[in-house]
């Protein structure tokens, strides 16, 4: 399946590996063979096709088939292991992934006091792959609370920069379901947020 990764395919797996902060960009830049004028040269293509002869293309596909089977496999020994201790893990998983959606569904209930949005696209994107990532939530359950589509959402992430992307309704949609979560979790406003 991974040997199959489009270009535009790896250039996503790119952006939501560092967004998990999992590693830091140096480390993925070491581990890839590739130098940094080559993942930003990369990351600035546009297009599903564009990039196969690129050198991060090569590290980063032959990276995340290694990382793929090294997760299968942990996955499948943590597997047998619960259940040797007697883990119910598909029961834990499901509770979690319960709790995800139950977070969205309060939070849709959430009023907003202002539809003004506070973080640049690049922040937005970020936060959106850290909200997915650390909530358990599926993607779907993700794009229903946002009210977006997948496409408005894998296009708003392949585009970088703090400015590139403002005209996807996944910008706007992201940020505002986010602030609907920190709302209903109490968060307080970051720093950066309190100066405007």
């Amino acid at each position: 399946m991974a040997a199959q990764m489009t270009p535009g395919r790896i250039r996503v797996r790119i952006t939501q590996f560092l967004a998990t902060k999992e590693m830091t960009q140096t480390e993925f830049l070491r581990q890839c063979s590739i130098n940094k004028g080559s993942l930003h040269g990369f990351m600035k293509l546009k297009g599903k096709h564009n990039g196969w002869h690129n050198q991060t293309y090569r590290g980063a596909l032959q990276f995340f088939e290694d990382l793929d089977a090294r997760e299968k496999v942990e996955k499948a020994d943590k597997k047998r292991k619960a259940r040797e201790d007697g883990i119910d893990v598909d029961g834990e998983a499901k509770r979690r992934k319960r709790e995800g959606e139950d977070l969205i569904n309060s939070a849709l209930g959430v009023q907003l006091p202002t539809d003004a949005i506070f973080e640049n696209c690049d922040e937005v994107r970020q936060n959106g792959l850290a909200f997915i990532a650390e909530n358990g939530v599926t993607k779907t359950a993700f794009f229903r609370g946002a009210s977006m589509n997948s496409n408005s959402w894998n296009q708003f992430l392949q585009t970088k920069g703090p400015e590139k992307g403002r005209d996807n309704e996944a910008y706007r949609k992201t940020f505002l379901f986010l602030e609907k979560v920190r709302i209903f979790r109490g968060l307080a406003k970051t720093a950066k947020r309190l100066q405007v």
